[in-house]
């Protein structure tokens, strides 16, 4: 019994295994004592050994209630449940002990004909014993709970439990000549109280001595409800972690970030309904690996020894990527941001690559910055729009004294003809200053406005023959879309809004040698265009505008350019061949009109100007 607590003491240590086998050795030495006893004193009455099986299994069974009292029920069922498989192993023993001393058997039943048994009887024999033991392993528990629900010391419980677990060996219904002898008999049981009391005794001390506490309290019959609620407990564990799984698969499919496992040589071993969807059949193609459709931004393959180059130094960490590329199965590009981390599955690295398609949001990005860029261009020029009107307004009223004061003097009589020459000089100069000055106040939208209906295709025709006399050799193609096209506005300004147009594409391809074109367009706005995509209203629909488009074959334009074009007397052109006010009263004019100009130009891919004009 010392050798059992002890090895219950040491059970943190070295675990329980080997508390449980010596409780099952303990069983087992005393099962094949008790069936060899067993088996001869049903033959031969008083001829058994003195060594009962009570006596070798009271430690064992003293150390069942330990467990049980101390450890818990699912440990004292795994403990019965061993001892139950020794028991089944003692019966098939007895089976070959009685078929094995046959002969013997039959010569003992000769001598003692008074006790005329059958060899039938002595297999019921066998059965009635492991039966008794069987009961005794599934019902002393029983028993022992319901003193201990009754308030019984644990001491008291254990010292009738023990007791009860001797009654139940001396229940011998086939050996009835045993109980004859009644001093035998006291005596007999007299040794094994002693015996349930010193096992008690130990055990009760060794309890006090390690100030061991009680689990928890049982139902009268928890030894055995304990293994339904075991086996609900592993249904609700099994069906809990089925939903988990059928959480994470549903958040994995519903995901739209793409979600990989990739292997150490970079084959993906799975993919989550997003990935699949982008990556096509690349996916379900055993020889794609990473490099297969993944770059970074300067359309390097990102090879699978970049990633585990990279997972290998620092395993830990989420490594994050920008601006890198996906190429689809049709050849179309993706842009990614993702992150990489490393992972164990059974034991083997694996890569895990979530990633995000950031290509509608780089797209609205570009547009945000064109669109603030725009703003602040456009107040940029409402700002020297303002301040081009104030001085043009200022230096049209001095023109006007100068003209007035010129048409005095060119009145008067006996002038020379070198006076009125010099009074010529004055008037032409006034005149080529108000046209200027009326070009600023168009920029800044504060000259004269004739509002009219204007057939924009005509327009366009009349401008373009007025055009042509100062376009010898460059190719002048007019298209105009089938319908009515018409606007609002002043006919004067806008065909010279047009005509400004022309003659700066008649500029840009005056060096180009071959085949210099310019086209000249004029049709339905319609969305999903460059010119569309720069309205200054979102809200405004393209099918109440028409646009006017002049696009040449020339030298094209830079960025920097682009952006100063519309600024009052910026020009590109030499000292002297223009005053940078051209396109400054294309854009005021066409404001006026409530409509946007849009460029798009390529050094050495030409220019298109696009004109939007609200329709009549």
């Amino acid at each position: 019994m010392g050798f059992l607590l002890l090895l219950h003491y040491l059970r943190r240590s070295i675990s329980s295994i080997p508390l449980y086998m010596t409780v099952g050795l303990y069983l087992l030495v005393g099962l094949m004592i008790g069936v060899s006893n067993f088996a001869v004193d049903s033959l031969m009455p008083g001829q058994g050994t003195p060594l009962g099986f009570g006596n070798m299994t009271l430690p064992g069974i003293a150390m069942l209630f330990i467990v049980y009292e101390f450890n818990g029920t699912q440990d004292a069922q795994r403990l019965i449940l061993g001892l139950l498989i020794i028991v089944f192993s003692a019966f098939v023993y007895a089976q070959l002990l009685v078929s094995s001393y046959a002969d013997l058997v039959f010569d003992m039943l000769s001598r003692h004909s008074s006790f005329a048994f059958q060899p039938i009887h002595l297999q019921r024999s066998l059965a009635i014993f492991v039966l008794i033991h069987l009961i005794i392993l599934s019902c002393i528990p029983v028993v022992f709970q319901t003193l201990r629900n009754l308030k019984f010391p644990f001491a008291l419980a254990l010292f009738i439990s023990l007791c009860l677990v001797l009654l139940c060996r001396d229940l011998d219904l086939t050996s009835p000549q045993s109980y004859i002898n009644p001093k035998q008999f006291a005596k007999s049981w007299l040794i094994k109280l002693a015996h349930a009391f010193t096992i008690t005794a130990i055990t009760c001390f060794y309890i006090k001595l390690v100030n061991a506490k009680p689990v928890a309290s049982h139902p009268r019959s928890g030894f055995f409800t304990e293994i339904f609620k075991h086996m609900q407990t592993t249904d609700r564990m099994r069906r809990s972690m089925q939903e988990w799984e059928e959480r994470y698969q549903a958040v994995l499919d519903h995901s739209s970030e793409l979600i990989l496992l990739i292997d150490d040589k970079g084959k993906i071993i799975n993919a989550n309904n997003a990935a699949l969807n982008t990556l096509d059949s690349l996916v379900e193609n055993d020889d794609t690996t990473l490099d297969f459709f993944l770059y970074d931004k300067d359309m390097k393959p990102f090879t699978i020894d970049d990633l585990w180059d990279i997972l290998d130094e620092e395993p830990k960490t989420v490594h994050s990527f920008t601006n890198m590329k996906l190429k689809k199965q049709d050849g179309t590009m993706v842009d990614l941001d993702f992150n990489l981390s490393r992972a164990l599955i059974d034991n083997q690295a694996i890569a895990v690559f979530i990633a995000r398609d950031v290509t509608e949001q780089h797209i609205q990005e570009k547009n945000r910055r064109e669109l603030q860029e725009q703003l602040m261009h456009s107040q940029r020029l409402e700002s020297v729009g303002m301040l081009a009107g104030g001085v043009a307004h200022d230096f049209n009223n001095m023109l006007h004294s100068i003209q007035g004061s010129a048409d005095a003097l060119a009145k008067c009589e006996n002038l020379t003809q070198q006076q009125r020459s010099m009074i010529d000089n004055i008037e032409n100069a006034t005149k080529r200053a108000a046209a200027l000055t009326a070009q600023l106040l168009g920029f800044a939208r504060k000259g004269k406005f004739h509002v009219e209906k204007i057939d924009v295709k005509s327009m366009v025709e009349q401008t373009a023959e007025l055009f042509k006399t100062n376009a010898k050799g460059i190719s002048i193609k007019i298209i105009l879309e089938p319908g009515l096209l018409s606007t609002s506005g002043d006919l004067s300004q806008l065909q010279q809004v047009l005509l400004n147009l022309l003659i700066n594409a008649k500029d840009a391809v005056a060096n180009k040698k071959d085949n210099p074109k310019i086209i000249i367009r004029a049709e339905r706005a319609r969305a999903n265009t460059h010119e569309w995509e720069q309205r200054p209203d979102k809200d405004l629909k393209p099918e109440d505008f028409i646009c006017l488009k002049v696009k040449d074959n020339g030298c094209g334009m830079a960025n920097e350019t682009r952006q100063r074009i519309f600024e009052p007397f910026f020009t590109t052109k030499d000292v002297g061949k223009g005053t940078g006010m051209g396109l400054a009263m294309v854009y005021g004019c066409v404001t006026n009109h409530k409509g946007w100009v849009s460029v798009a130009s390529e050094p050495e891919q030409g220019t298109e100007f696009v004109i939007c004009l609200p329709k009549a």
